[in-house]
């Protein structure tokens, strides 16, 4: 009887191996560690960050929202609340966010859904990661994403003003890979690979906390800002998101619980079904035991 238990075990094992088999090697998922709608408010609802935005005067460095508040329409991926702004300075508008999750610096992932009133030629900045001193980040250039300095970081795609989109940026400690995706309507493209050895993407630290500036210029520079806009949601992950996981992360319905990209399921649930196929496993065995034990 004893080859038959050892029959058995392995069989089951392959069985459990067959359950596990699309998490392994699965890379643990991001967390979603902030998240902003807009629904009247300027507050993370998961609380780990503070959104301070500019107010109306001139803030001494040609930055002010001239005008601001919420609003809602026909949005897009269920998002239909907004805030808005509009700037009258060079410099623009907008809002920076204080993350106090300083171990997220060199690995990240910030998801905006977000429409400029208007993208013509030239630069419009997105996010800052210097606090203004530096001319480094993220844009529109000529209507298409790049970042800036580096060569060869532009995206593929056009965009123009008062076109919703969802852009997700990525950072990787590890490979110091910047990625920036976008989503319209539904479709995910990858728009360029950025190699960010020298850290231009790495935001910098002010009071343990990590700081991002929104769509406003820095001050090294004049006129590479938006006149006004408004932004759906922005979310922030503690590590880099994968494409597939990128597809759909800006959706309300999101719940920051990433699926496994092969099944579609959640892995947390898949490991439910490993853990419980082991214990039917040395269950079994013991029971098979005891019946051999009686028999002799």
């Amino acid at each position: 009887m004893k080859p038959f238990v050892t029959i058995v075990l392995i069989i089951l094992l392959l069985c459990i191996f067959n359950i596990a088999s699309p998490v392994i090697g699965f890379a643990a998922s991001p967390n979603l560690i902030s998240e902003y709608d807009f629904n009247g408010n300027l507050t993370d609802s998961l609380g780990n960050s503070i959104l301070n935005a500019f107010g109306v005067a001139n803030d001494g460095n040609d930055h002010n929202n001239a005008t601001s508040g919420f609003a809602s329409d026909g949005g897009s991926g269920g998002d239909r609340t907004y805030w808005y702004w509009t700037s009258t300075f060079d410099r623009g508008g907008g809002f920076w966010i204080d993350v106090d999750r300083t171990d997220i610096a060199e690995d990240y992932s910030i998801g905006v859904r977000f429409a400029y009133n208007s993208i013509d030629d030239g630069y419009y900045k997105i996010i800052d990661y210097k606090d203004k001193v530096s001319d480094d980040g993220f844009y529109f250039h000529d209507n298409k994403l790049m970042f800036y300095p580096g060569t060869n970081t532009e995206g593929i795609t056009d965009y123009y003003g008062e076109s919703i989109i969802d852009v997700i940026a990525t950072r990787n400690s590890t490979t110091n890979e910047f990625v920036a995706y976008t989503v319209v309507n539904g479709s995910l493209v990858e728009e360029f690979i950025y190699d960010d050895s020298a850290k231009e993407a790495v935001p910098i630290i002010i009071a343990s906390m990590v700081r991002l500036g929104f769509f406003y210029n820095d001050n090294y520079t004049s006129g590479e800002a938006t006149d006004g806009g408004k932004v759906y949601s922005i979310k922030i992950w503690d590590g880099p998101l994968s494409p597939d996981e990128a597809g759909g992360a800006m959706d309300p319905s999101s719940t920051g619980v990433v699926t496994n990209p092969q099944t579609g399921e959640s892995t947390r649930y898949l490991w439910i079904y490993i853990l419980f196929g082991l214990f039917f496993t040395l269950g079994f065995i013991m029971f098979l035991k005891k019946k051999l034990y009686k028999r002799h």
